[in-house]
């Protein structure tokens, strides 16, 4: 009995219970089974248990069985249920109106999945860049598809090439006329960022990639005379990057116009609405 019990207390229920313990009724009462040991289906003498068929066996038997890793296969070989792998292994998610029907990158050098042209492959390789990284796996192919997408990965995860390769790829496909009309009609592409240092890293890294190809980039951030940038711009450029209120002088001053923007990025956009 509870040494909490006073001795009145304990004499009482000794007198109505004797002494037995006091247990629930229900738990008094066990459950038991009928059991016959020849109906052990795990008997060690069935030839099922004592074997395990190897990897080729099982191709033997099963001729259609493929337990092939996705890796092991090249890209025509995919099945839904590798790419459904494939995403597990990475902890890429992805949802969408209507499904998401564009496959994420395995490896850089399939062009067919990557939609890159070889120039711009080349120059990720020369900069280093042997795997992507989850977001550029699935990133690259949406927007490559033209899709409007959110992504979400923490910092250092490879956001910035992840938006930059479909930018220039793009434009790398356009017609030399298209892009030489860039001083009147406004830049293809727009980056916003919500600090100049932000600004300015990835304008850093966009001339890394875009200057080989001739491709021409301006960083528009405050702590610089409007006068001097806007001097930059004189040719015009192929993608702008700036912050909020740089881009809003320039569009009040009618030194900017987006007559031919057809890409927008906002860079870190949860900072960005916070603003």
């Amino acid at each position: 009995l509870s040494s909490t019990l006073s001795p009145v207390e304990e004499q009482i229920i000794r007198e109505r219970h004797g002494e037995r313990p006091l247990t629930s009724r229900r738990t008094d009462k066990k459950l038991r089974f009928d059991w016959d040991a020849e109906e052990d289906t795990t008997n060690g003498d069935d030839p099922l248990y004592k074997t395990v068929p190897t990897r080729a066996e099982r191709r033997a038997a099963f001729p259609s069985l493929d337990e092939r890793h996705w890796s092991e296969k090249r890209l025509e070989e995919m099945t839904e249920r590798d790419w459904r792998i494939f995403r597990e292994d990475f902890a890429i998610t992805v949802s969408g109106i209507g499904g998401v029907r564009e496959h994420p990158i395995r490896f850089w050098g399939e062009t067919a999945q990557t939609g890159l042209p070889s120039r711009l492959l080349r120059l990720l390789e020369d900069a280093g860049f042997e795997d992507p990284t989850p977001i550029q796996r699935q990133v690259v192919p949406l927007a490559m598809a033209g899709r409007d997408l959110i992504g979400l990965a923490e910092t250092g995860s490879g956001k910035t090439i992840a938006f930059l390769l479909p930018i220039l790829a793009r434009i790398m496909a356009l017609p030399d006329g298209e892009r030489h009309r860039r001083a009147t009609d406004g830049p293809l592409a727009l980056v916003m960022a919500p600090t100049r240092e932000l600004a300015q890293q990835i304008d850093r890294e966009c001339r890394r990639f875009a200057a080989p190809l001739g491709i021409s980039a301006i960083s528009l951030v405050g702590g610089q005379s409007v006068a001097e940038q806007s001097f930059g711009m004189r040719n015009g450029a192929d993608i702008v990057i700036g912050t909020p209120g740089r881009l809003r002088d320039f569009l009040e001053q009618h030194l900017l116009v987006f007559n031919r923007c057809s890409t927008v990025v906002i860079d870190e956009a949860d900072r960005m609405i916070d603003m």
